[in-house]
């Protein structure tokens, strides 16, 4: 950016035109890069060494000249993430002019989150309470909003104002009664995005959530690259009959256990080629399209190439079929397991095979994986 134009912002906001300059470039240039670790005052003797006045609140989109995104999110959500700038400011500072600096130029630059808090008591809206804020998130990207303080410190004035927009959110139908909060630093296990004080507050607030309890639901994901294990890898033999037809934008996936377990690539290897000689004799072939070790790895069975075999009943429409290895009635499948299920189900979303609307078909499953999947958005009724 040019320092010209830097110091005829500051000199129109009241900014000094130096010591604050730094700060300003470096938002413009990565919002990310203000994530210094820095405590934060509570202490009701708070002052600010600038004048404010009467806060606006909330400031929309329309303010600050923000282009609309796409990505919806699904309301109303029910987590909220929070993180902080970083920097703290002297002297007198145009929040707008700061927010719209974050934004930037071009359209891959928009801004980050959907609202941010500032020390003059105001809430700017970001991408708002409709559109996913930028961030993978885990796989909640469409479940949660987030909430940058753009100061370090989140002062009483600050969390005043934040207090107002989860209220407003909760009023309005944007956000869950039974909300959670979380930090950015803990959900994403970087400290990058939240201060040690920002941590330790949240930590204290009756709604707060942990990494443990978000995980159990369908949409939390760890991105990872799946390890399959093609047929030709475990030695399997060609099919011995019609196959049926490939699964085509199935709406149904059925998981299942198998009831016996491995371990190792070899160990697996030689149960599921073991398991196919069974099944080849009786029904042409294995019944699962895919078979998921507590390994994480992911074996092929049918694959996308044909329907799976087995028979549901009351079921008659095309699906696919998915069964983790082992016997899950005193614990649920490891989290390895647990997360190649959900990435596996995502590629075949992505290749077409399922309906981006799919339902889960949990189908004899020992009593802790069922009681594990009960808490699924995804899972229909039983079967």
């Amino acid at each position: 950016m040019n320092l010209l134009v830097v110091a005829a912002l500051a000199w129109a906001i009241g900014l000094p035109q130096f010591g604050t300059r730094s700060t300003i470039l470096a938002a413009a240039e990565d919002p990310n890069s203000l994530t210094e670790d820095y405590p934060i005052k509570l202490d009701a003797s708070y002052n600010t060494d600038f004048e404010v006045e009467k806060p606006d609140r909330l400031h929309s989109r329309r303010d600050w000249e923000w282009d609309e995104d796409e990505l919806a999110l699904e309301s109303p959500v029910d987590v909220v993430v929070l993180r902080d700038g970083g920097r703290s400011f002297s002297g007198r500072l145009d929040y707008r002019a700061m927010v719209r600096l974050m934004k930037g130029p071009r359209k891959a630059c928009d801004l980050r989150e959907n609202f941010y808090v500032g020390d003059d008591g105001n809430v700017y809206e970001g991408r708002g309470w409709h559109v996913a804020p930028y961030g993978h998130l885990l796989g909640l990207r469409r479940h949660a909003i987030t909430v940058r303080f753009i100061s370090y410190t989140a002062s009483p004035p600050a969390l005043q104002a934040y207090a107002m927009l989860i209220k407003s959110g909760v009023w309005k139908g944007h956000l869950s009664r039974d909300y959670k909060v979380i930090a950015m630093g803990r959900l994403l296990n970087d400290s990058r995005f939240s201060s040690d004080g920002l941590v330790k507050t949240v930590e204290g607030w009756e709604r707060r959530t942990d990494v443990a309890r978000l995980s159990t639901r369908w949409e939390f994901v760890v991105p990872h690259r799946l390890t399959l294990i093609f047929r030709e890898e475990w030695n399997g033999s060609t099919p011995n009959g019609i196959q049926s037809r490939p699964p085509k934008n199935v709406e149904l996936v059925m998981i299942s256990e198998s009831g016996e377990g491995c371990r190792s690539r070899v160990e697996c290897s030689a149960w599921i080629k073991r398991y196919q000689d069974e099944q080849i004799r009786a029904d042409g072939d294995l019944e699962h399209n895919f078979y998921i070790t507590e390994e994480g790895e992911v074996f092929e069975g049918l694959g996308w190439d044909s329907g799976a075999y087995s028979e549901l009943s009351g079921i008659t429409e095309d699906y696919v079929s998915i069964q983790l290895c082992g016997k899950f009635t005193s614990t649920p499948p490891s989290k390895k397991a647990i997360n190649s299920l959900k990435l596996l189900v995502a590629s075949g979303v992505g290749l077409g095979m399922i309906r981006r609307d799919y339902r889960l078909l949990p189908s004899s499953l020992g009593s802790a994986f069922q009681k594990y999947v009960e808490g699924w958005s995804v899972r229909p009724d039983r079967i």
